[in-house]
């Protein structure tokens, strides 16, 4: 995905001042080059299904998602619908999640660690749009967009690109803890990691099975180089057939670990 191609999908709470914002922010985002937004009012036909449609959406349409917090949005089985396959998405394949808070409320557990964008001021008393105030939130809003969309166009990159030694496996995954970590309160969890693993090695001959290979290289990261730390508890679990046990449930990347991928980022992007 390139910048220019950028697509926000828009989850919103159909009621009052909510979808009012909905349609402004929809149609003000669009006017920035390169940005475009998938909004349900467009985008639904009748006679579709309406979770079938949401999820493609979701799912295959957008590339972000954006979605506007207020009390109401979390008493609604659509908009929790959407956010909880938003959160599976951000988890399974980074796709970025950018929570507006319009109204105050109180922020879900697992988007709490996610840094969100503050639209409160953007109405005044008479329901009115502040002009200052939503510049300044939505300026901030599109900045991130850009940021997120250059790190999914770089991650695509990484995905695509060849694996020829233990260095390039190492980076591909220690590459995947710092930039999904990122997302997702800056843990990845073992399952994540694993399947990657498999997806890079699928087309390389080892001389033992993937789950050896993967207990050796992992412990390589951890121990001797010190790029990754891992949870207290151990995972244990299936994956296609190969029992997965005796590792930390998530990892992150420390100090050291950090500077590893940045110095190869720049090496490869520059």
């Amino acid at each position: 995905m390139k910048t220019s191609d950028v697509r926000c999908f828009i989850s919103y709470r159909h009621k009052g001042i909510q979808e009012t914002f909905a349609r402004l922010l929809s149609r003000r985002l669009c006017r920035y080059k390169g940005i475009n937004s998938w909004i349900d009012l467009e985008q639904l036909k009748i006679g579709g299904k309406l979770y079938e449609w949401l999820e493609r959406g979701i799912e295959l349409e957008s590339d972000i998602f954006i979605s506007i917090l207020t009390p109401d949005y979390f008493e609604s089985s659509n908009c929790q619908m959407e956010l909880k396959h938003a959160v599976e998405l951000a988890r399974k394949r980074d796709k970025p999640i950018l929570p507006v808070v319009l109204l105050h409320c109180r922020i879900p557990m697992f988007l709490e660690d996610i840094i969100w964008g503050d639209f409160r001021e953007v109405y005044d008393n008479n329901q009115q749009v502040n002009p200052d105030a939503f510049k300044r939130a939505i300026t901030k809003l599109v900045a991130s967009i850009r940021h997120f969309a250059e790190k999914s166009h770089r991650l695509q990159q990484i995905r695509s690109s060849s694996v020829k030694s233990i260095d390039d496996l190492k980076w591909h995954l220690l590459w995947r803890v710092k930039y999904q970590g990122s997302a997702m309160n800056s843990w990845v969890t073992i399952e994540d990691l694993f399947g990657l693993y498999c997806d890079i090695i699928q087309d390389r001959n080892f001389l033992v099975s993937p789950i050896e290979q993967f207990h050796s290289d992992l412990f390589k990261i951890i121990n001797k180089d010190k790029f990754v730390e891992g949870s207290q508890d151990k995972a244990d679990f299936q994956y296609f057939g190969y029992h997965v046990t005796g590792l930390p449930k998530k990892f992150r990347l420390t100090k050291d670990g950090d500077s590893f991928v940045s110095r190869i980022e720049l090496r490869k992007f520059r």
